[in-house]
């Protein structure tokens, strides 16, 4: 499990309290607090955009939301992920950086504020493959729009979803100021 934890902007590391836990219930009771049964993995652990008080009036995201432990040991945390029968993993990040945030009761829905980003750079994110064979990793599709879930079709190709955020809400983008609008993306041919 992730927790975003509190921290993120703290010059000192230690100061982070987001962490990776891993429960096991390893006896069957319903329950984790047995010996053995917790291993914490990592401990101040960077998170993005986590708020410790919700109902801002702010797109909230609250640290990373999918966790796969490849086979080999490594461990991806991302905003989603899914592997392929052949054991190829596919992973959806969100943004390429941070961006400004909103301030205490700006307006989300007004449609003629200036485009912003909004905590994160919008159009920074992609999907990359990392090959069961361990050959470099590849970029399947960049430039999205804050994908934010992934499924792989019984044929093959894979479903991303972008736009996260309010509906038609001004932003930067790569052509000029444009407003979210949800799709999905098909990608094929990998």
């Amino acid at each position: 499990m992730a927790e975003a934890g509190l921290g993120d902007d703290a010059a000192d590391v230690t100061q982070r309290t987001g962490r990776l836990t891993r429960f096991i219930d390893r006896n069957g009771d319903g329950d984790f607090t047995d010996p053995g049964e917790t291993e914490r993995w990592f401990e101040h652990f960077a998170s993005y955009n986590a708020m410790n008080v919700y109902a801002t009036g702010r797109d909230e995201v609250s640290g990373p939301s999918d966790i796969t432990v490849h086979g080999d040991g490594r461990v991806f945390l991302s905003v989603d992920v899914t592997i392929d029968e052949f054991g190829n993993i596919f992973v959806v990040e969100m943004a390429a950086d941070y961006a400004e945030l909103f301030g205490r009761g700006a307006d989300l829905g007004d449609p003629n504020a200036p485009p912003r980003h909004g905590g994160y750079l919008r159009f920074g994110g992609k999907v990359t493959v990392y090959p069961q064979d361990g050959s470099p990793h590849r970029v399947l599709q960049g430039g999205l729009d804050t994908p934010t879930n992934i499924t792989l079709a019984d044929d093959g190709s894979l479903y991303v979803s972008t736009g996260r955020g309010t509906p038609a809400r001004p932003i930067p983008g790569p052509d000029g100021p444009t407003v979210i609008v949800g799709r999905v993306f098909r990608i094929t041919g990998f």
